[in-house]
Order: structure tokens, then C-alpha cells, then sequence
């Protein structure tokens, strides 16, 4: 099975698919060439990325306190419930949320 990403060329403002061998050549920082314009292109910095990264990492680090903190009542006591009642619903909703801020589409701008 191959895997294709979506790409906006911002030369011509299309929608492109790109190849695993397609992403080894922009991560290696080489261009390539747009198969809509022809224009040879790189990856861009999306704005967004940093703060998206930011929201997973704090999101997962509180689902994972949360899960632990039940797992500590109900080791010196009894919290009424089992910590996987708390666990599962946080590894649901956490999988939900990272997938949802990750889904976005790589923005490739012309080489000068």
C-alpha cells in the first residue's frame, strides 16, 4: 500500500499528491517539480504547526496526569470505579484531538 499526502502548490494554488519518494526528496531539502505547473518547490512552514504541536503535547500530558492520578487513588484506596473506566475515554479523546489539529495539507512555495 502507498501512502499520498495532499499538497497546495502556491504557484498555481492546486491541490498535488505526493509520493513517499516525492516526500524523501523535499526532506532531504531538494525541489520538485509541480505536476500541475511545472514550477519547482519547496516545503513552507505552516504558521499553525507550532501551536498545533503545542495543544497535542499539553492535551495528551493532562489525559495522561489525569489517568495516572485515578491509578494512584485506586492503588492507596478506592476510587469507586477502575482506572481503565478513566483511561480508555482519554486515549479516545486524545487520539481524536491530535488527529484533528495534524490533519492539514503541506503548503509548497516556488524556488527562487
Amino acid at each position: 500500500m502507498t501512502t499520498a499526502i495532499n499538497a497546495i502548490c502556491t504557484a498555481c494554488n492546486n491541490t498535488i499528491q505526493l509520493s513517499q519518494e516525492d516526500l524523501e526528496q523535499l526532506g532531504r531539502s531538494e525541489p520538485l517539480p509541480c505536476s500541475e505547473c511545472d514550477a519547482m518547490l519547496k516545503i513552507t512552514p505552516d504558521a499553525n504547526s507550532e501551536r498545533n504541536a503545542k495543544l497535542s503535547v499539553f492535551a495528551l500530558t493532562i489525559g495522561a496526569a489525569i489517568v495516572a492520578i485515578v491509578a494512584l487513588i485506586n492503588i492507596f484506596g478506592d476510587a469507586g470505579f477502575p482506572t481503565y473506566f478513566v483511561a480508555i475515554p482519554v486515549i479516545l479523546v486524545s487520539t481524536v484531538l491530535v488527529s484533528s489539529l495534524s490533519n492539514s495539507k503541506l503548503n509548497l512555495d516556488r524556488v527562487e
